[in-house]
């Protein structure tokens, strides 16, 4: 977990230089091929050392704040190492804000159950006030615009407004987007799969249809979809097994929930994500069982 959040967090200073540095964007573009949908102009999105932008690219740096939570849940850390790990998340944060809404929504649920988890004490409610409280008093508005000054065709305005659009629950443009694409009627065509991923144009996916539910049932066809599906969360769920953390439960319900918007499953970053965190957690639950019972053989002796 641990080298997940450091590799986020440097991620997240390679895509901050190149939102706020248009040369930093220019040289990464000349290095990568980019899969995204946006070209070198789009001055909303900042890009990183990845071939993958946008939602995908926010998604796997929600990672890093994911996995930074679960070191601080799993680990008694001092404040130096605590600070650290917060930092490398409020770092990942920032560059996420910068990169797309899809992670910034995971993230910032997570942080939010994380501080709720956390709140079993007047000290940690005064503390965690306090750190809402100072957050709140930073000026990132102007922060941003002195930041973005030296960005042709950058409006603050724009960007705030593209932001707080993610968290409308009405009118919001990811919704109405994917409720305006059309979805390919059910033919014996598509109900035993077309095979096509890509648009015969090259640009594109071949459903017209950014949903990772509407172009896995175009692709592998409607049965072999809602099998794959179906016997997918079955298994993770059996993974999982009885007396886990919630938490993988979570992890699980989050990734099926933001298949609605694309297929992140089939960018298995997410996947193999969450299968490692099913299986450091086993780890985790060993090395716990195994060290109550020295200490049960120590009180015994």
């Amino acid at each position: 977990m641990i080298l997940v959040s450091v590799a986020a967090a440097i991620q997240a200073v390679l895509s901050i230089f190149s939102f706020i540095n248009p040369s930093v964007k220019a040289l990464f573009y000349n290095l990568v091929i980019f899969t995204s949908n946006f070209e070198e102009d789009q001055v909303l999105r900042a890009v990183a050392f990845a071939s993958i932008g946008g939602a995908g690219l926010s998604v796997i740096q929600s990672l890093g704040v994911i996995s930074s939570i679960a070191l601080l849940k799993i680990n008694n850390f001092g404040i130096y190492r605590t600070i650290l790990i917060w930092l490398m998340m409020a770092i990942t944060v920032v560059s996420i804000f910068l990169i797309g809404r899809t992670g910034l929504f995971i993230s910032l649920l997570c942080i939010f159950i994380y501080f709720i988890s956390e709140i079993k004490s007047l000290k940690k409610i005064i503390v965690i006030s306090l750190v809402i409280l100072g957050i709140y008093q930073i000026n990132t508005i102007d922060i941003l615009e002195n930041l973005t000054s030296n960005v042709d065709g950058f409006s603050v305005d724009m960007f705030t407004a593209w932001i707080e659009n993610a968290f409308n629950i009405e009118n919001n443009d990811t919704s109405e987007a994917l409720a305006s694409m059309p979805i390919p009627p059910v033919t014996f065509q598509t109900i035993i799969g077309t095979g096509r991923v890509v648009h015969e144009s090259g640009v594109g996916n071949a459903s017209m249809h950014d949903s990772g539910y509407i172009q896995t049932y175009y692709s592998l066809g409607l049965l072999t979809a809602i099998y794959f599906y179906i016997s997918y969360i079955i298994f993770l769920i059996f993974q999982v097994g009885k007396g886990k953390s919630g938490y993988l439960y979570f992890l699980i319900l989050l990734m099926f929930i933001i298949e609605i918007k694309e297929p992140f499953i089939f960018q298995y970053v997410f996947p193999f994500f969450v299968l490692s965190m099913i299986l450091i957690s086993d780890k985790i639950e060993f090395k716990e069982e195994s060290e109550n019972k020295s200490k049960l053989n120590i009180n015994l002796s």
